[in-house]
């Protein structure tokens, strides 16, 4: 008879420890809440409001396509205008001296504040050495700071990042940013808060 009560005594202690742990876990998620959706509506506006100018190579010659955002690139993805075709998916991507594709990325892959999966996605960006390379015959993509004019001889830097090894994984990779903030979103926040809405730039800059 003891040892029945001694272990039904052990049960309910272990079963109230557990409860104790849910609560404390459901409102650690409910305090950082507000914090995570602070952080990524920075992350969505850099990537929204961040302007890069656009080059494609052709014949050595670079020709400015024209200024664009890593948002637009992402919706470039399923859109149907002339550099989302399948032609200029294998088109080496390369980054002008000075343009900065994600501001600030080292500042969100660190942020413990940040979900973890979308940290991850970041990390896609985060090149660890560039390699100096000049414009060649070879067909490719140049992103330069906003308003910069490429020359035909001009120093462009190739990182090891996964997201710059063609014009296709760059775009795959920013598509992929953007759909792991609204699933994360969708998944997390309250239901007075839509994801879609979340997502509208009116939102963001709220």
């Amino acid at each position: 008879m003891l040892l029945l009560l001694s272990i039904l005594t052990i049960t309910i202690s272990l079963a109230g420890l557990i409860v104790y742990f849910q609560n404390k876990r459901k409102q650690r998620r409910k305090d950082l809440y507000p914090l995570q959706v602070k952080v990524l509506s920075e992350l969505l506006r850099e990537m929204r409001t961040n302007k890069l100018s656009l080059h494609v190579v052709q014949n050595a010659e670079p020709k400015e396509v024209g200024s664009i955002t890593v948002s637009e690139v992402a919706q470039s993805l399923d859109a149907s205008g002339e550099f989302s075709k399948e032609k200029y998916d294998d088109h080496k991507l390369f980054i002008a001296k000075g343009a900065e594709p994600l501001p600030g990325l080292s500042k969100y892959i660190g942020n413990g504040i940040l979900p973890k999966d979308i940290r991850s996605e970041l990390k896609d960006f985060q090149s660890t050495k560039f390699e100096k390379v000049s414009i060649g015959n070879t067909p490719c993509f140049v992103l330069a700071p906003n308003g910069q004019r490429l020359m035909s001889n001009e120093v462009l830097l190739q990182g090891n990042a996964d997201a710059f090894e063609s014009w296709l994984t760059f775009r795959e990779r920013a598509n992929n940013i953007e759909y792991m903030v609204q699933q994360w979103v969708a998944e997390n926040s309250p239901q007075e808060l839509d994801s879609k809405k979340f997502m509208n730039t009116k939102v963001l800059e709220a």
